[in-house]
């Protein structure tokens, strides 16, 4: 499969962490962490690093929307089938700097 676009990111990504992660993980920074930065996914929080840019399945982001170990977000629920493009976000080579994190 061929890396998302920024276009991919800021159309099927972004308004996913909007919806679901910003509220907590923006201003906030519950745990430590941002969602709303390249670095902030990077960095992490309390827990290591949220994205490892080729391992989806390392990557606590995604371990925390497929709620399959003790991190389960987003909080009080799950992400919606049409959301589950998230992973796409830690596929090989998708996380790039032009991938803009913007508000």
């Amino acid at each position: 499969p061929t890396a998302p676009t920024a276009d991919f990111f800021e159309s099927r990504i972004r308004p996913v962490l909007v919806s679901n992660c910003y509220d907590c993980h923006a201003d906030q920074r519950m745990g430590g962490l941002r969602v709303d930065s390249r670095e902030g996914l990077l960095k992490g929080g309390r827990s290591g690093p949220a994205i490892v840019p080729g391992d989806p399945d390392k990557s606590l982001l995604v371990e925390a929307v497929r709620q399959t170990g003790s991190l389960k977000m987003p909080k009080g629920g799950v992400l919606k089938p049409d959301e589950g493009k998230v992973t796409a976000l830690v596929d090989p080579g998708s996380v790039r700097a032009e991938l803009t994190f913007s508000r």
